[in-house]
């Protein structure tokens, strides 16, 4: 509960930012981390035992991240924004 705090009090003017970006942006994120879990993750971390909490998380943030960089790419181009993610 501590670290929760901790994280919010240090992030008290960006994190709502954050939340509303990922928020924003949630259709080409689904589409994205779906596309990178099924042919990327699943294909690297096949020999790794699934119980580990630890690099299940670090998968996860590493994917967020990814995901909204290719989606920021990609709303940047007017073509490829209206193809993918349904932009005007």
């Amino acid at each position: 509960m501590y670290v929760v705090w901790g994280i919010y009090k240090l992030a008290k003017g960006k994190y709502p930012t954050f939340l509303f970006y990922i928020g924003k942006n949630t259709l080409g994120v689904y589409l994205i981390s779906g596309i990178l879990i099924y042919e990327g993750l699943a294909r690297i971390t096949a020999g790794v035992p699934k119980i580990n909490y630890l690099l299940t998380f670090g998968e996860s943030i590493v994917i967020m991240v990814v995901s909204l960089a290719i989606n920021w790419i990609l709303r940047r181009n007017k073509t490829l924004n209206t193809l993918f993610l349904g932009g005007r």
